[in-house]
């Protein structure tokens, strides 16, 4: 592949991987199994996946130091998110 993209570390499945540094791990291979030069896009406030890598990383989130940056958040009647 050429892009990966890692969303979060969500505790749904700390029942398979024990930790979350374990889960780090094993999402970090689908960045690993990138083709050379691929792009990894990886949420910016997740240390755990900010390793070196053959290619290149995007970051994103709600962090103004994130390359693709969230702002201006809003929840609609239903809790449904709009920026």
């Amino acid at each position: 592949p050429d892009v990966a993209v890692i969303t979060n570390l969500g505790v749904v499945h700390l029942e398979t991987f024990g930790t979350t540094d374990d889960l780090a791990d094993a999402k970090f291979e689908l960045v690993e199994g990138l083709a050379a030069g691929g792009t990894a896009v990886l949420p910016v406030d997740e240390p755990r996946l900010h390793r070196p890598h053959a290619g290149t990383t995007v970051t994103f989130g709600d962090d103004p130091g994130a390359d693709i940056s969230l702002t201006d958040l809003e929840l609609d009647g239903s809790g449904r998110p709009a920026f």
